[in-house]
């Protein structure tokens, strides 16, 4: 994949973050879970992250939805308010 083709990552909220917040932990702790939603929420390049984590099969949180091989993952997402799922589902659309 060339260069200029994963630039939104750049512009991610999460570019200094802690990478486990969106694996180990997220699994792990309810609470980071949720606040690891709303960074995403709130993220300029969540659609482009969604897509890019889908269209890779990837594992982990991905336009704030966890997925496990590109796909939504019920019981790592179960945590998610129908709220959060609102909001995220208006911005991935």
């Amino acid at each position: 994949m060339e260069h200029h083709q994963l630039n939104w990552q750049v512009r991610g909220i999460c570019q200094d973050l802690e990478v486990n917040e969106f694996f180990d932990k997220y699994e792990e702790d309810k609470e980071v879970a949720a606040s690891t939603d709303k960074i995403c929420i709130n993220c300029p390049v969540i659609k482009q992250c969604f897509e890019y984590g889908t269209n890779t099969m990837s594992w982990g949180v991905w336009g704030g939805v966890y997925l496990a091989d590109g796909k939504p993952d019920n019981m790592k997402n179960a945590h998610k308010t129908s709220e959060t799922w609102n909001k995220i589902i208006e911005k991935i659309g």
